[in-house]
């Protein structure tokens, strides 16, 4: 990646025990190009089978993904910015369940790269 771009690729799982229509519905509050959402079958443990959802916005989004993001709570964010920023990537997790930042494993997983990660995270978090 340049350095002057932007880019923003979010993961997250899907198990049997979920419903991937409301996930994908949660995914789409924060990432709202459902023809770019990918859909990959794993195996899991216990022959289980799991979704994993993922999907990138470049420059053209930007805005549009900011301000989604925007909107999210992040009051559960403990550490400062500068430790989730590695190498011009932000790295940030989402609640699936309550759609809140926070560092829990049933995540969507942001990452998002830029040449003004501070700003980026400013203008998201406040």
């Amino acid at each position: 990646m340049a350095c002057d771009e932007f880019m923003i690729e979010f993961e997250t799982y899907v198990h049997e025990t979920e419903d991937i229509n409301k996930v994908i519905e949660r995914v789409l509050k924060i990432f709202p190009f459902k023809n770019r959402i990918k859909k990959k079958k794993v195996p899991g443990s216990y022959k289980t089978e799991i979704i994993i959802l993922s999907g990138k916005a470049d420059k053209k989004d930007e805005s549009k993904v900011i301000s989604l993001l925007n909107k999210i709570d992040n009051k559960q964010i403990l550490e400062p910015i500068k430790k989730r920023i590695e190498k011009n990537t932000l790295f940030l997790r989402i609640n699936k369940q309550t759609m809140k930042f926070e560092d829990v494993d049933d995540c969507i997983l942001i990452k998002i790269m830029s040449k003004n990660l501070e700003n980026v995270a400013k203008s998201i978090l406040g």
